[in-house]
């Protein structure tokens, strides 16, 4: 059964007990079994009883099969935004599974085990448990994890001719840090195009955003105040990127 007991039946037992005045009852002295029985070593004693209280007794050997598929359960579809920094998100999940009897195994096919570092993109996670009889049950979900930009690197439309051949952001400063909104930001391109300042948060939100301009190549320096209607004191991420996958990352404490 599913609760991995079986109640004996008398009926499977008997073969055949007769008596001339009736019988009154047919028991066996194991009534219940369960999976420390499993296989063919089990063997009961079958009493036969009439109307006048006279016994008849044998034993039978019963045979116990485990023929009950586990059970498993993946959780809902899970999506979630990316860490700006490290452009993945940690993803905690539980899979659950039961058997009727001790011994079943879960096994992951595919994918990556709980508290697992997501990369941008959909991760596929599959799932197997099996049972000490062989029997397995499967099942699947995803791990979407969404880029909060400057992540994954796209082409823009129109390709703006570099005039470098390394394309990079460097000496990303900030000042004064902490801040309270008034951000004065230096660096350094070697590229010719526009920029994107965005100011995100931990949880991956982006709560100011900004457009540095079609900068030519050297550095550069611009001054950003801030609407703090959305902003709480905290640590935040300024993201510099630009149009072919440039990007720079620096954090930021706000403060009131």
């Amino acid at each position: 059964s599913s609760l991995g007991r079986y109640k004996t039946k008398v009926n499977q037992i008997n073969n055949g007990s007769f008596d001339n005045c009736g019988i009154t009852s047919l028991t066996v002295d194991i009534p219940i079994f369960d999976c420390s029985n499993l296989g063919s070593n089990n063997q009961v004693v079958f009493t036969v009883t009439d109307h006048s209280g006279n016994q008849s007794i044998c034993t039978a050997n019963v045979t116990i099969i485990d023929q009950v598929t586990p059970k498993i359960r993946c959780p809902l579809p899970i999506t979630v935004l990316a860490d700006p920094v490290t452009c993945t998100a940690s993803v905690n999940y539980l899979v659950r599974f039961i058997d009727n009897c001790p011994g079943a195994v879960l096994n992951q096919l595919e994918g990556l085990p709980s508290g697992s570092d997501f990369p941008v993109g959909t991760t596929v996670n599959d799932f197997e448990v099996v049972d000490a009889q062989g029997l397995s049950k499967t099942c699947s979900f995803t791990v979407t994890v969404l880029d909060p930009g400057g992540c994954t690197p796209q082409l823009p439309s129109t390709v703006t001719p570099l005039l470098f051949s390394e394309k990079s952001i460097e000496a990303l400063e900030i000042f004064p840090n902490p801040n309270r909104g008034d951000l004065r930001i230096s660096w350094i391109q070697n590229w010719e195009g526009k920029t994107r300042l965005q100011l995100i948060d931990l949880n991956g939100q982006v709560v100011a955003e900004r457009s540095g301009g079609n900068l030519l190549a050297g550095s550069q320096s611009l001054q950003w105040q801030i609407n703090r209607t959305r902003l709480t004191s905290g640590t935040y991420t300024l993201l510099l990127s630009g149009p072919q996958g440039q990007r720079a990352i620096q954090r930021i404490v706000i403060i009131d």
